[in-house]
């Protein structure tokens, strides 16, 4: 099994990280975050092409889930300070991290790191 390493930047005073491609035959992609602002809330959003549109992923409903039922549709990290690596959902080739708050002064610096079969 090999490793893909893709870097990733969020420019200083922004909310929206850079567009990465994760490549083709990607499984289990990992997010390994930089410093970020406390408490800040992250969304995953996913394109059918690197220059596409990126929209927020969903999770997937399940069978009890209603309606009326208060879910967390968008694919959300606990927090930006959370360490260590966060899963990604499987099947996502290019995407684009959002957070909730402003990052600091300086270009935050992100990795996507996923095993190659």
């Amino acid at each position: 099994m090999d490793f893909r390493v893709i870097n990733a930047t969020m420019s200083s005073n922004t909310t929206l990280g850079t567009a990465c491609d994760l490549g083709a035959g990607a499984a289990s992609v990992y997010l390994q975050l930089g410093t970020m602002a406390t408490g800040a809330q992250i969304r995953i959003l996913a394109a059918e092409a690197l220059g596409g549109t990126y929209l927020p992923v969903h999770r997937p409903l399940s069978d009890t889930v209603t309606v009326t039922s208060a879910i967390p549709e968008i694919f959300q990290l606990i927090t930006a300070t959370s360490a260590g690596f966060h899963p990604l959902p499987e099947g996502l080739r290019f995407v684009k991290i959002q957070i909730s708050t402003l990052t600091s002064d300086t270009t935050t610096a992100m990795r996507f790191i996923s095993s190659i079969y």
